[in-house]
């Protein structure tokens, strides 16, 4: 195929398939946000994970040349506030390739009006998986990734260093919540001391609860609920849970943990989320995010569809970090509380050993040389 973007390769179970070029696959999207009458003004980041969305959505398709679904979302983490009036551009390039699996690299960035260029607003590596639109299930005959070049190469062994992160991350998920592993309700306590709160709440106090009918109008090309609104909603369940824990209206998320997609999600269902603050340190708190679709029509019964965890930001009226005034209250009798507080600190800390140890330090906690900004 001379000429062409791919080419007729071996694979390694003596399948002969397309190989395409990692330049061939990858797109952009550009878009003014927001209401031009709020131009300056705060806009939720979900405008952003939409978008992030689509984009990468878009390169999936192209790429498997077919339907695909997301599975994940990796760490995003928003470097610079989003505002109404920004444009806002979208870059994606697929990055790895499974069996079924397709990862892509997105970067959204903002045009700074003053220096009349583009800088990094937020990135991730996003999985999709490949669907076979007759029997709706993974489609393995999709083509290789061929790389040509040293950058290629490193976003590659960059998504890669990710994905073995994932599996040690899930890891330390569950050593954390083991028999035997589990904090009691004194060492939790010990986690906020010197902290000034004026006063506590218990996990089960802190939740919140929605429940939301699906319509057509949220399909997307698989006749399933779009990824990005799902996204848009959760995000909005975590900032009204912040703002129910902390009494204050000012609440910014400025990262989003692991979103997994686990379920399809069609019209006909109705979705339930279920939000909780399971971490809350100086001038942030973590809100955990688990939702679940009923499928009994479909002979499943209710199962979790969706699950993140979101970081929020505690600022004044005109966006001056603020310390956070209300704490968790611990009880060593409710044991699911302490598990899901004990996951936490094994999320936080699991950071942390990656930001000293520099596993990832190229792509997770710098950016272009200039350090991440952390809560």
């Amino acid at each position: 195929c001379k000429g062409s973007s791919f080419r007729i390769v071996m694979a390694e179970d003596g399948v002969l398939k397309k190989e395409k070029t990692a330049s061939s696959a990858k797109d952009f999207l550009a878009e003014v946000l927001g209401e031009e009458a709020l131009s300056g003004k705060l806009l939720s980041p979900s405008a952003i994970l939409e978008l992030m969305d689509l984009v990468a959505g878009r390169i999936a398709f192209s790429f498997a040349e077919g339907p695909c679904t997301t599975v994940s979302f990796d760490r995003v983490d928003i470097l610079v506030p989003i505002c109404h009036g920004d444009l806002v551009r979208v870059e994606g390039q697929v990055v790895l390739v499974g069996s079924s699996s397709i990862t892509i690299h997105v970067e959204a960035k903002k045009h700074d009006y003053n220096l009349r260029k583009f800088k990094t607003v937020a990135y991730s590596y996003i999985t999709y998986v490949a669907i076979d639109p007759t029997t709706l299930r993974p489609n393995k005959n999709i083509p290789a990734l061929k790389v040509e070049n040293e950058s290629e190469t490193k976003m590659m062994e960059s998504a890669r260093r990710r994905k073995e992160l994932s599996v040690r991350w899930m890891e330390a998920q569950k050593a954390a919540a083991s028999e035997g592993a589990m904090p009691t309700a004194s060492t939790l306590a010990e986690t906020e001391k010197g902290l000034s709160r004026r006063e506590y709440l218990t996990v089960k106090q802190t939740e919140v609860v929605v429940r939301k009918q699906m319509l057509p109008r949220h399909n997307n090309h698989l006749n399933i609920i779009f990824g990005g609104d799902v996204l848009r909603w959760m995000l909005g369940v975590a900032q009204v849970t912040a703002k129910r824990f902390t009494g204050n209206t000012h609440m910014i998320v400025i990262s989003m943990n692991r979103i997994d997609f686990r379920q399809t999600i069609k019209p006909e269902h109705v979705v339930e989320m279920q939000a909780r603050v399971v971490s809350v340190q100086n001038t942030t708190i973590e809100v955990e995010i688990e939702a679940f679709v009923d499928k009994i029509m479909d002979g499943l019964g209710v199962v979790t569809s969706h699950s993140g965890y979101f970081t929020v930001l505690n600022v004044d009226e005109i966006g001056f970090r603020r310390p956070v005034q209300v704490g968790l209250l611990h009880t060593d009798d409710d044991q699911d509380a302490l598990k899901r507080c004990a996951k936490a600190i094994a999320r936080r800390n699991f950071d942390e050993r990656i930001e000293v140890s520099g596993d990832v330090k190229s792509d997770k906690f710098f950016l272009n040389g200039f350090p991440v900004p952390r809560s």
